[in-house]
C-alpha cells in the first residue's frame, strides 16, 4: 500500500480519515461495557461450556458490530465476505497444531505437570467444543474489526510492524477487567497481546486478510487456554507469544528496510498491493 507522507496531507485531512477511526474505537468500547456487559449481568447464572460463551457474545462481537456500523450499509458486505474461506481450510490444522504445541510447551516450562497435559488432551471432545466455540465467538466477533477493519486502515498510515503495535495497544486496553487485576499479570498480558497483534498482522499479510484464518488463528490461541485451569501457565504462554511477535517484528522490519533498499523489489511491491 502507498502511504503518503504526513507533510504532504492538510490537517483537516488527517483529521477527516481519523475520525472512522476513533469512532470504531470508541463504539467498541462502549458497545462491549455497556450491552456486552449487560448481557454477563443477565446471563450470571448459566452453566456448563456455554457459560463461558453465550453470556459474552455482546463484548466479544463490539468490535463486529463497531466495524458494521462505522463501515454503514454499502461497505458491510465486502467486510463480511472476508470471513469466507476461499479455500484456506489447511490453515485450520495447521494453526490449532501449532496452538496447542506453543501452550503445551510454555505450560511444560511453567512448571505445569505432563499427567494435567496428558488428561487435557483425553478431552479431545471438549476441546474441540471449545475450539469451534472460540472460533464463533471471540474468533469472528472480535477479528472482524481488529483485523477485519481496523488493522488495514493503520495500513495505510504506518508500516506494518507499527501498525500492528497500535492495534494490538488498542485489543490489549479493550480488556480492562485484565487490566485491573494487578500490575504484574497486565504487563504480562500486554506483552502477549502485543505480540500477538505482531503475529495475526503477519498471518494476515500472508492470508491477504482473510479474517476467516485470523479468527482461526484467533481460536487456536484460546482454545488450548481454556483446558488449562492455571494461571502460571496462562501467563507463561502469553510470554511466549510476546517473544515470538517480538522476533517477528525484528524479522518483518529487515525485511521492510530490505525491500526499501531494493528498487525494483519496491516497484513489485508497490504494484503488488
Amino acid at each position: 500500500m502507498q502511504r503518503e507522507s504526513a507533510q504532504g496531507v492538510k490537517p483537516i485531512e488527517r483529521l477527516r480519515r481519523a475520525t472512522p477511526i476513533l469512532e470504531f474505537v470508541l463504539l467498541a468500547f462502549v458497545i462491549a461495557y455497556t450491552v456486552g456487559f449487560g448481557l454477563l449481568w443477565l446471563c450470571r447464572s448459566f452453566t456448563g461450556t456455554w457459560s463461558q460463551y453465550l453470556p459474552r457474545i455482546g463484548v466479544v462481537y463490539a468490535p463486529a458490530i463497531a466495524a458494521l456500523l462505522v463501515t454503514g450499509r454499502t461497505g458491510a458486505p465486502a467486510l463480511l465476505r472476508k470471513l469466507n474461506p476461499r479455500g484456506q481450510w489447511l490453515w485450520v490444522p495447521v494453526l490449532l497444531a501449532i496452538g496447542i504445541a506453543c501452550t503445551a510447551g510454555a505450560a511444560l516450562a511453567a512448571g505445569v505437570q505432563p499427567q494435567v497435559l496428558t488428561r487435557a488432551a483425553r478431552a479431545w471432545p471438549l476441546f474441540a467444543a471449545h475450539a469451534l466455540l472460540q472460533f464463533a465467538f471471540a474468533g469472528c466477533g472480535e477479528e472482524l474489526g481488529w483485523r477485519g477493519w481496523l488493522l488495514p486502515r493503520m495500513l495505510t498510515r504506518y508500516q506494518a510492524v507499527v501498525a500492528a503495535l497500535i492495534v494490538g495497544a488498542i485489543w490489549g486496553c479493550w480488556h480492562v477487567p485484565i487490566l485491573l487485576s494487578g500490575a504484574r499479570p497486565a504487563s504480562i498480558f500486554l506483552f502477549g497481546v502485543l505480540g500477538l497483534s505482531v503475529l495475526f498482522t503477519a498471518l494476515w499479510q500472508r492470508v491477504n486478510g482473510n479474517v476467516f484464518v485470523l479468527a482461526v488463528a484467533h481460536a487456536s490461541v484460546n482454545a488450548p487456554l481454556a483446558m488449562l485451569d492455571s494461571r502460571v501457565a496462562m501467563n507463561a504462554v502469553f510470554v511466549l507469544y510476546g517473544i515470538l511477535g517480538s522476533l517477528t517484528a525484528i524479522a518483518m522490519n529487515w525485511s521492510s528496510n530490505k525491500t526499501s533498499s531494493n528498487p525494483r523489489a519496491a516497484i513489485h511491491k508497490q504494484k503488488a498491493q
